[in-house]
Protein backbone atom coordinates (compact mmCIF):
# COMPACT_ATOMS: atom_id res chain seq x y z
CA UNK A 1 0.00 0.00 0.00
CA UNK A 2 1.51 3.64 -0.66
CA UNK A 3 1.40 6.43 1.48
CA UNK A 4 1.10 10.06 -0.17
CA UNK A 5 3.67 12.25 0.94
CA UNK A 6 3.10 15.75 -0.72
CA UNK A 7 5.85 18.42 -0.78
CA UNK A 8 4.67 22.08 -0.68
CA UNK A 9 6.80 24.64 -2.64
CA UNK A 10 8.39 25.48 0.65
CA UNK A 11 9.91 22.12 1.07
CA UNK A 12 8.44 21.19 4.34
CA UNK A 13 6.65 17.44 3.71
CA UNK A 14 3.47 16.84 5.12
CA UNK A 15 1.30 13.70 4.52
CA UNK A 16 -2.75 12.99 3.78
CA UNK A 17 -4.45 16.00 2.37
CA UNK A 18 -2.83 19.55 1.15
CA UNK A 19 -2.94 22.18 3.51
CA UNK A 20 -4.27 24.73 0.46
CA UNK A 21 -7.20 25.87 1.83
CA UNK A 22 -9.03 26.78 -1.53
CA UNK A 23 -11.78 25.06 -3.07
CA UNK A 24 -10.87 22.19 -5.58
CA UNK A 25 -13.29 24.30 -8.04
CA UNK A 26 -11.38 27.57 -7.90
CA UNK A 27 -8.98 27.66 -10.44
CA UNK A 28 -5.60 27.89 -9.16
CA UNK A 29 -3.47 30.58 -10.45
CA UNK A 30 -1.59 28.52 -12.83
CA UNK A 31 -4.73 27.11 -14.08
CA UNK A 32 -5.97 30.88 -14.73
CA UNK A 33 -3.16 32.05 -17.29
CA UNK A 34 -3.87 28.44 -18.74
CA UNK A 35 -5.09 30.40 -22.18
CA UNK A 36 -1.91 32.12 -22.31
CA UNK A 37 0.75 29.70 -21.81
CA UNK A 38 -1.19 27.48 -24.98
CA UNK A 39 -0.03 30.23 -27.42
CA UNK A 40 3.07 30.22 -26.74
CA UNK A 41 5.28 27.83 -28.65
CA UNK A 42 6.71 24.62 -27.33
CA UNK A 43 10.23 25.58 -27.34
CA UNK A 44 8.94 28.83 -25.67
CA UNK A 45 7.04 26.97 -22.86
CA UNK A 46 9.90 24.23 -22.17
CA UNK A 47 12.44 27.14 -21.66
CA UNK A 48 9.94 29.32 -19.53
CA UNK A 49 8.26 26.38 -17.19
CA UNK A 50 8.84 26.55 -13.84
CA UNK A 51 7.86 23.88 -11.09
CA UNK A 52 4.37 24.65 -9.70
CA UNK A 53 2.17 23.28 -6.89
CA UNK A 54 3.05 20.45 -4.59
CA UNK A 55 5.30 17.60 -5.64
CA UNK A 56 3.89 13.74 -4.81
CA UNK A 57 5.88 11.55 -3.94
CA UNK A 58 5.09 8.11 -2.57
CA UNK A 59 6.69 5.59 0.71
CA UNK A 60 5.54 1.88 -0.07
CA UNK A 61 5.94 0.30 3.41
CA UNK A 62 7.38 -3.13 1.45
CA UNK A 63 10.05 -1.40 -0.81
CA UNK A 64 10.70 1.54 1.54
CA UNK A 65 10.21 -0.09 5.47
CA UNK A 66 13.98 -1.86 5.37
CA UNK A 67 13.50 -3.93 8.67
CA UNK A 68 13.76 -7.37 9.87
CA UNK A 69 11.38 -9.78 11.73
CA UNK A 70 11.60 -9.66 15.31
CA UNK A 71 13.96 -6.18 14.73
CA UNK A 72 13.08 -3.40 17.85
CA UNK A 73 10.54 -0.51 15.97
CA UNK A 74 11.22 3.08 17.73
CA UNK A 75 12.30 1.78 20.93
CA UNK A 76 16.20 2.03 22.43
CA UNK A 77 17.30 -1.29 20.54
CA UNK A 78 15.59 -0.09 16.94
CA UNK A 79 18.62 0.27 14.83
CA UNK A 80 16.84 2.38 11.89
CA UNK A 81 16.00 1.20 8.59
CA UNK A 82 19.12 -0.81 6.52
CA UNK A 83 19.65 0.90 3.97
CA UNK A 84 19.14 4.03 5.43
CA UNK A 85 17.20 5.59 2.06
CA UNK A 86 15.24 8.71 2.51
CA UNK A 87 12.37 6.95 2.09
CA UNK A 88 13.24 4.58 4.49
CA UNK A 89 13.93 6.98 6.90
CA UNK A 90 10.97 9.08 6.20
CA UNK A 91 8.55 6.27 6.79
CA UNK A 92 10.86 5.13 9.83
CA UNK A 93 10.06 8.53 11.25
CA UNK A 94 6.15 8.36 10.27
CA UNK A 95 5.90 5.32 12.18
CA UNK A 96 7.85 6.54 15.33
CA UNK A 97 5.98 9.85 15.07
CA UNK A 98 2.73 8.02 15.88
CA UNK A 99 4.13 5.48 18.34
CA UNK A 100 5.25 8.63 20.50
CA UNK A 101 1.40 10.17 19.86
CA UNK A 102 0.13 7.17 21.03
CA UNK A 103 -2.87 7.54 19.26
CA UNK A 104 -3.40 3.95 18.45
CA UNK A 105 -3.10 1.02 21.30
CA UNK A 106 -1.18 -1.79 18.49
CA UNK A 107 0.91 -0.65 15.97
CA UNK A 108 1.92 -3.75 13.73
CA UNK A 109 5.20 -3.09 11.25
CA UNK A 110 7.04 -5.19 8.87
CA UNK A 111 9.02 -6.19 11.96
CA UNK A 112 6.53 -8.01 13.47
CA UNK A 113 5.82 -11.12 11.09
CA UNK A 114 6.02 -12.05 8.07
CA UNK A 115 2.14 -11.21 6.75
CA UNK A 116 2.68 -7.76 7.41
CA UNK A 117 5.88 -7.26 5.20
CA UNK A 118 3.99 -4.34 3.04
CA UNK A 119 1.88 -2.88 5.40
CA UNK A 120 1.02 -1.45 8.73
CA UNK A 121 -1.46 -2.14 10.94
CA UNK A 122 -2.98 0.07 13.24
CA UNK A 123 -5.95 -0.33 15.86
CA UNK A 124 -7.59 1.17 18.95
CA UNK A 125 -8.79 -1.12 21.64
CA UNK A 126 -11.45 0.90 24.12
CA UNK A 127 -10.87 0.80 27.49
CA UNK A 128 -7.55 -0.07 27.80
CA UNK A 129 -4.50 1.38 29.24
CA UNK A 130 -1.40 -0.69 26.96
CA UNK A 131 0.12 0.13 23.74
CA UNK A 132 1.78 -2.67 21.71
CA UNK A 133 4.47 -1.52 18.73
CA UNK A 134 6.08 -4.31 17.35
Amino acid sequence: RRVPVTEPEDGKAVSGDSTDDRSPLEPTEDESTADEETTKPPEAKAKTAEPRGPRTEWLDVKDDFHGKIGQATCTAGDQGPKPATPEAVELRALVCETAAARIFTSMLTPNYDKPHFNHLHFEVTPEVKWHLLR
